[in-house]
């Protein structure tokens, strides 16, 4: 998948990747790897996402538009935990 990533993250387009953090199926630790051997150029590390006062992840965006997200508290369909 390296490529295809690289070639939609070079040809502009904005690209999120995240993951829940207790995601039993594809873990983020794997994913952020992933993201990080891209090769892209850290801009902000571990920010982090605040939902009602409340710390619910962290971001690190990349140079080119690329963003790594993880969501805290959420299993594999991140959506059904927020």
């Amino acid at each position: 998948m390296k490529t295809q990533v690289k070639h939609m993250v070079d040809a502009g387009l904005r690209v999120l990747i995240y993951n829940g953090d207790i995601d039993s199926v594809c873990n983020f630790i794997g994913d952020e790897w992933f993201v990080e051997e891209l090769g892209y150029r850290v801009r902000v590390e571990y920010h982090p996402l605040i939902m009602a006062d409340e710390v619910i992840g962290f971001s690190t965006f990349y140079d080119k538009q690329l963003t790594f997200m993880t969501i805290r508290g959420a299993g594999h369909m991140v959506m059904h935990f927020l």
